[in-house]
């Protein structure tokens, strides 16, 4: 018996900005848009390898628009660059992008 299996072709996910692309460290959480393409309706944002609150944004009809990531203040407490990937699965990570959060002095 041979059993035959079909497979569909699909893309991971692919986050290319946020914003804002700078944080103030130290600053409250952040709401964040993720741009980007191929989100599917479990694609969640990593920062620093650490998954976070994702909400998949959808159509009427239930097409993925867009994602927006919370990202909580103790992430950004201290100046640094954050490594930041989206991921659908265990084992499907996309490519990680870099973004920077500095302190900010009020004199």
């Amino acid at each position: 018996m041979i059993t035959a299996t079909r497979f569909r072709a699909t893309r991971a996910a692919l986050l290319t900005s946020l914003a804002p692309t700078v944080w103030t460290a130290g600053g409250p959480r952040v709401h964040t848009p993720g741009y980007g393409r191929w989100f599917r309706r479990k694609t969640v944002i990593q920062w620093n390898g650490k998954t976070i609150a994702t909400t998949v944004n959808t159509d009427s009809a239930g097409n993925v628009l867009s994602v927006t990531a919370l990202v909580p203040a103790v992430l950004t407490a201290t100046p640094g660059k954050a490594f930041v990937n989206t991921i659908e699965s265990q084992d499907e990570q996309t490519g990680q992008r870099s973004f920077q959060h500095h302190r900010v002095s009020h004199s």
